[in-house]
């Protein structure tokens, strides 16, 4: 693999089959096995990063919480406007992947903290 996008290396959202997606934050529910989580959240147009979040990363209706940690990618889709976050989540030795479109947490875009520019 050279690093190039090859074919049709699209993130397509799947309720409207479009091709014009934005992924602007980052949720992890971090844990060991049957323990509580750490959850964390990245603001990828930021860079702000929150840790111990009271909120849960996004959860899918198939798998739900499972066993261990969990990773979704949250964004919007251009065309129908909808939030959605793809959620991998690993449970029983697998990485389960599933889009959830509801219970989705609310990304409080309008919060100053998330405009500020910090430098890396």
């Amino acid at each position: 693999m050279d690093g190039r996008v090859i074919g049709n290396a699209l993130l397509i959202y799947p309720h409207c089959s479009s091709d014009v997606t934005h992924v602007e934050h980052v949720f992890v529910s971090a844990r060991q096995e049957d323990r509580l989580a750490n959850e964390i959240t990245v603001n990828a147009i930021s860079g702000r990063v929150e840790t111990r979040n009271k909120g849960e990363a996004p959860i899918g209706s198939t798998v739900g919480h499972g066993r261990r940690q969990r990773i979704a990618l949250g964004g919007y889709c251009d065309l129908c406007g909808t939030r959605f976050a793809l959620v991998i989540t690993q449970h029983k030795g697998s990485a389960l992947v599933e889009w959830a479109e509801r219970e989705i947490p609310l990304w409080n875009d309008e919060d100053p903290l998330d405009t500020v520019e910090d430098s890396f």
